[in-house]
């Protein structure tokens, strides 16, 4: 059961995330959470005793919703094959970069160029789904469906082709992109033996 403190601070977090996200982190402020949360912003100087504790705070809760989305449903696949159209689908589909707001997210990327604890925290989540494309590249290649390759290049590989795309997203209009995140699934195909 979650503690209420544990509930508070996540509202504190989403509202953080809202602000951020129409405002970057340098035009956020406790008063602007607590005046979008209707609270005073000692509620959430009782929560989070500075800024910076918020911002280390906030960081985790974007990775978390970063890292949601890409094996979602895919265990329940009936067959490998199904399961490796889903998984990238998961990566290169439309919707996949719309978990996190792109403004929030570089907003705390940024911060990776002079917060080691920052950069850390990236680290950890890059080297976490690292991990889990080479568990999935591995399924794969061990029943069939890509051909034999080198699955910690090609995990590393797919990781640049992601965030190069979701880079782009900003910076093309909708068909352009669609054309990209296809293309990004072609190249993978060609990357696996497929």
């Amino acid at each position: 059961m979650e503690k209420i403190a544990d509930i508070r601070r996540r509202e504190i977090l989403e509202s953080y995330y809202q602000v951020i996200s129409k405002k970057g982190i340098e035009g956020s402020s406790i008063a602007k959470i607590a005046k979008l949360m209707g609270v005073q912003p000692s509620l959430i100087t009782h929560y989070f005793k500075t800024k910076d504790e918020m911002t280390m705070g906030l960081v985790d809760f974007i990775l978390e919703k970063y890292e949601e989305p890409y094996f979602y449903g895919i265990s329940d696949a009936a067959d490998y094959e199904k399961r490796f159209h889903l998984f990238l689908d998961g990566l290169f589909g439309l919707d996949r970069i719309r978990f996190v707001d792109a403004g929030a997210f570089y907003s705390c990327y940024c911060l990776t160029f002079r917060n080691p604890k920052i950069r850390e925290r990236f680290g950890g989540m890059y080297d976490r789904f690292r991990t889990l494309l080479i568990k999935e590249l591995t399924l794969y290649m061990n029943n069939g469906v890509i051909g034999k390759i080198d699955v910690t290049n090609t995990a590393n590989a797919i990781m640049s082709l992601m965030e190069g795309l979701a880079y782009f997203e900003r910076m093309l209009d909708a068909r352009e992109y669609r054309n990209l995140c296809r293309s990004m699934k072609e190249t993978v195909l060609r990357l696996v033996g497929r």
